[in-house]
């Protein structure tokens, strides 16, 4: 998978390192154009965040999707889904970790009508593969 990132963005790191520790080969490309990106892939404002992942078969992954949420989508990507993205950037996604502190959040699917929600985030627990 390929991580496309802002060059001024520390977190992207952190959540490629959570990537890399599940298993994935993750190469990163700096961009100074992520609007580009979005537009081109068809991502609203609302569903965007600081980085922009995308597989050799073309699901996108948006923000800081856990890597639990990633394997459950690619082992079995439900009819018309383009990927997942957790919109924002929330505190104790995997990258954003701060100390003890923690934002419950849901894991939104990305098709090509209305996104829907693919899972709810309501503790650490729930990020652990």
């Amino acid at each position: 998978m390929t991580v496309f990132k802002d060059p001024s963005c520390g977190c992207c790191g952190g959540w490629v390192e959570h990537a890399e520790e599940h298993g994935f080969a993750v190469t990163t490309e700096v961009t100074d154009d992520l609007d580009a990106l979005w537009s081109r892939h068809d991502i609203p404002a609302d569903l965007q965040s600081c980085h922009l992942v995308r597989t050799r078969g073309g699901d996108l992954f948006v923000g800081h999707v856990p890597a639990r949420h990633v394997l459950k989508y690619l082992d079995d990507p439900p009819k018309g889904a383009r990927g997942l993205s957790v919109p924002a950037m929330p505190v104790g996604t995997p990258g954003m970790e701060q100390g003890d502190r923690f934002e419950p959040y849901r894991v939104m699917l990305l098709t090509d009508g209305d996104p829907k929600v693919f899972a709810t985030v309501s503790s650490r627990a729930d990020q652990e593969v």
